[in-house]
């Protein structure tokens, strides 16, 4: 997993990940931006799943669910479990079947290791207090 962290023109700090784990940076810019107290949180739950004192945390955003465990980390985008249009009809003039969601979910969905995810979050925390 690749990321990066900047400050934009107006001396905000952004995350942008790579492909594949694109909705995490979209998650630390939109949910945790610069919240201490939530970072430290959510270091804790961290530990605790480590230490095998938790099982499973679960905590849904205004935009986004982090699922944690022991084996891993999953966040979603909310949006996911929106219902779309149908645009798999005939009036495409491809052969192939557009699945509407499916780009749209690979960009709003990832997994990650429990200790990456520990990383990124430590790494932030460090990038934002710098």
């Amino acid at each position: 997993m690749d990321y990066k962290f900047k400050k934009n023109i107006y001396g905000q700090s952004t995350a942008t990940f790579s492909m594949e784990h694109e909705v995490i940076g979209r998650w630390l810019n939109d949910e945790i931006y610069e919240n201490q107290p939530k970072i430290s949180e959510i270091l804790i739950l961290i530990e605790k799943l480590e230490q095998g004192r938790i099982g499973f945390k679960e905590i849904i955003g205004s935009e986004f669910q982090l699922s944690m465990s022991h084996t891993g980390v999953e966040i979603k985008a909310l949006s996911l479990d929106a219902d779309y249009p149908d645009f798999n009809d005939n009036s495409c003039e491809s052969d192939e079947p557009f699945e509407y969601g499916e780009l749209y979910d690979k960009e709003s969905y990832a997994e990650c290791g429990l200790l990456d995810f520990k990383l990124v979050l430590l790494s932030w925390q460090e990038y934002i207090n710098e």
